[in-house]
């Protein structure tokens, strides 16, 4: 409990905070209990201060530098080079990013390069790159690597065996099966198109778990080795031995971690230590895992490996006493498969947004199979150098992955899977608490009018936050969509969006990773109508690129493209854009888009934008200038021009905000919508200063998402606002954590086991 609590607190709370709420905390729960248990509440003190103490070793206090040397350990090809993953040493490991792509794996080298910070998640919800290569041991980024081969570590061989397999499987298998082997044996998941697919079946905890596939192949060793030694203890040893090598070769990930380490504590009790359960074992790994890497907690495979195993272990043996038939084949599957879909449905749900509505029978065809090809895949690596063994093998492979790809292919139908919201973290409390109460539901029931005293509190408070981080206001937001325009406007329930971002270097980027995750994460996946400024790529770009998960009833133009510079086609596109044909729209019962009609250029896409005004009872809100310039500008210097907020024309660029413009707008709040270190220099300088003279400036690029409350006339920055989220959310889960195992939980069946362990 001291660890988990320790490395939570110590990661995501700011080191002088988290001593301001230790101290204290420590202070009054020693005097009040440290009579009763001197041994107990010693060694909980030792764990919150030595994990603080670690986790800041562990990352905070290693000084990034640009120069270096380590072992190789893992190599991924791009179309600019090399991306190295290097272990500088027990603790420290860097991410390279070299032109030069002639290292290998096993290497040692040296590196000189440019200290680049990792970009974390301007927007709620959104990847956050930072989190995710410290979930993975990685504490620094090195961009354009000089490299210099040293010398072949010891461990080259193992990486060249690698190597071998994957030539293995690349050279005798057919694509499907090639991407399933590889995937399955060798972790190689990235551009993987089967895994996609078993993604999309609902299969994700297969991909992240890793215990399936090293239980498989743990149990095939302890067979075959059982062949030419019959004892116990040696089986044990070298299957052991060998699934540990193997667990090197792959750079253990952290769900196969979780399954070495509960594999090894099972086998070995199973020789001294007859008495250590599954629980234990899980309770072990989980303890062991966070020692060696806190940031695991945010690692997605992390997270589901050890739901799934929660799964397993706890609600399992409920689900298999309430079916009747206990004992039957059909039956304990089920179960098993029922208690692994309760136990990771809302963290499925949270990362992934998608839910295949037959999950539950993929599972219960698949994984039967899945766990066959598995050995077949392993048994092919042992015996590949046999000609005539290997082909028979790689056929049954090859009939085997079409197969598997046939039956996710059936999945691929739209209407087979259900599109979800991220849940946000009260709700997931509130779920897993149900799940407490289905468990203890006999200890509850016994004495229930107790408990219900003891546990309204931590419901009503669940309640209240879910609700207060739940309520749906009127709102503006100006999205970081990079170097491009996206503006979302949510009022009476409904959404409206002005322009969609997109990046003609990248194209599919913006729309794929930024705009549909953002909206489907945060239930805004249905749009009334998409309003197209004018056809520059940075602006209509995110229409095209997203998918039908996300509903846009219209697109809006109030005029059709004459020339389109891209290389992009745009045929299709054009079709679904409506020309407007009015000057008000009305977009809910006190809100109007109104549409700044002027004289617009036929042969400059600029000047051509369609210009919004946001009205709510006839105040101005807010501004939406597309990418006018100063000509544009002053065509609408008659207008009605005065706002709330300026979404500034063309990104902040110099030929645009003028200051009589500026003056005739007088925003209290100018939003600026460009990409970070962008190649044209938006904004300008001087138009900055210039704005700034004027109102107060937000910057997507800065601030990440900008939101604007249209109920209270407030606005706020994601990036400002979100480290006090993060504060007070981790603090009520900690207290009410401790709520419950301190009032409820220390008289059920679990808190026992963890007292006695």
């Amino acid at each position: 409990m001291g660890l988990l609590l320790s490395s939570v607190i110590a990661i995501l709370i700011t080191r002088y905070l988290y001593l301001a709420l230790l101290i204290p905390f420590l202070l009054i729960y020693l005097l009040r209990n440290y009579k009763s248990n001197k041994t107990k509440y010693l060694i909980v003190t030792f764990l919150f201060v030595f994990f603080f103490i670690y986790s800041g070793v562990r990352y905070d206090f290693l000084n990034s530098s640009n120069t270096g040397s380590g072992l190789v350990y893992n190599k991924t090809t791009t179309e600019f080079g090399a991306r190295y993953y290097i272990r500088n040493s027990l603790l420290n490991k860097t991410l390279l990013y070299s032109e030069d792509d002639s290292i290998e794996e096993g290497d040692i080298v040296k590196y000189k390069g440019e200290v680049s910070d990792f970009f974390e998640n301007t927007m709620p919800l959104l990847f956050n790159e930072k989190i995710y290569y410290n979930s993975i041991g990685i504490n620094n980024k090195i961009k354009k690597c000089e490299l210099n081969y040293v010398r072949d570590s010891f461990f080259k061989p193992l990486f060249n065996l690698k190597s071998q397999f994957r030539n293995e499987y690349e050279k005798s298998l057919n694509e499907n099966a090639y991407y399933l082997s590889s995937g399955a044996i060798l972790r190689k998941t990235e551009d993987n198109i089967i895994y996609d697919k078993m993604e999309f079946a609902g299969l994700s905890h297969i991909l992240s778990t890793s215990g399936l596939h090293v239980a498989i192949i743990y149990g095939f060793l302890f067979f075959i080795i059982g062949l030419i030694i019959p004892s116990l203890k040696p089986r044990v040893f070298i299957s052991l031995l060998i699934i540990w090598i193997y667990g090197f070769m792959l750079v253990f990930p952290p769900s196969l971690l979780r399954a070495l380490i509960m594999i090894t504590i099972l086998e070995i009790s199973r020789i001294y230590f007859p008495n250590i359960s599954n629980k234990k074992a899980l309770l072990i790994a989980f303890e062991l895992s966070l020692f060696i890497n806190p940031y695991y907690i945010f690692n997605i495979s992390f997270i589901l490996s050890y739901l799934c195993m929660f799964g397993i272990i706890f609600i399992r043996p409920h689900i298999r006493n309430s079916l009747k038939n206990r004992g039957n084949y059909i039956v304990e599957y089920f179960a098993l498969n029922i208690s692994i879909i309760l136990a990771t449905f809302p963290v499925v749900i949270y990362f992934f947004n998608r839910y295949n509505i037959f999950s539950i029978i993929w599972n219960f065809i698949f994984i039967p199979i899945f766990s066959i090809y598995i050995n077949i895949s392993f048994l092919f690596l042992l015996i590949s150098k046999i000609s005539i063994l290997n082909n028979i093998v790689s056929v049954i492979l090859n009939i085997m992955a079409n197969g598997i790809d046939y039956m996710l292919t059936i999945t691929s139908f739209n209407f087979s899977r259900i599109v979800f919201p991220s849940p946000n973290i009260f709700a997931i409390i509130i779920y897993y608490f149900a799940i407490y109460i289905y468990l203890n539901r006999t200890f509850l029931a016994n004495r229930l009018y107790r408990e219900i005293r003891r546990l309204m509190p931590i419901l009503v408070g669940f309640t209240i936050m879910f609700v207060v981080f739940n309520r749906d206001y009127d709102f503006v937001q100006f999205l970081d969509v990079g170097q491009g325009d996206a503006a979302l406007i949510h009022v009476d329930h409904k959404n409206y969006l002005i322009d969609s971002g997109g990046d003609l270097s990248r194209p599919g980027f913006v729309g794929k990773n930024i705009l549909e995750p953002y909206l489907i994460k945060n239930g805004f996946r249905n749009i009334e109508a998409g309003f197209i400024t004018h056809f520059d790529y940075d602006h209509y770009g995110g229409f095209t690129e997203v998918s039908d998960d996300i509903n846009i009833k219209f697109l809006v133009s109030d005029h059709m493209p004459t020339e389109i510079e891209e290389d992009i086609n745009l045929d299709e596109f054009i079709k679904k854009v409506i020309q407007m044909n009015r000057k008000n729209i009305e977009i809910g019962g006190k809100y109007k888009l109104v549409d700044m009609v002027y004289e617009k250029s036929s042969d400059f896409e600029n000047n051509a934008s369609l210009v919004l005004k946001l009205v709510k009872d006839d105040i101005n809100i807010a501004l939406f200038s597309g990418d006018i310039e100063s000509e544009a500008e002053d065509k609408l210097l008659e207008s009605d021009l005065n706002s709330f907020i300026l979404k500034v024309s063309h990104h902040g660029s110099k030929t645009s905000s003028t200051e009589e413009f500026l003056k005739r707008v007088s925003p209290k709040y100018a939003i600026i919508s460009v990409g970070r270190n962008n190649r044209y220099g938006h904004p300008n300088d001087v138009v900055l200063k210039r704005i700034e003279n004027i109102c107060e400036v937000y910057r997507t690029d800065k601030d990440g998402l900008v939101t604007f409350d249209l109920e209270n006339y407030k606005i706020y920055s994601y990036l400002n606002k979100k480290n006090y989220f993060n504060y007070v959310y981790i603090l009520i889960v900690l207290i009410a954590s401790f709520y419950i195992v301190e009032k409820v939980g220390k008289r059920d069946e679990l808190y026992k086991f963890f007292e006695k362990n």
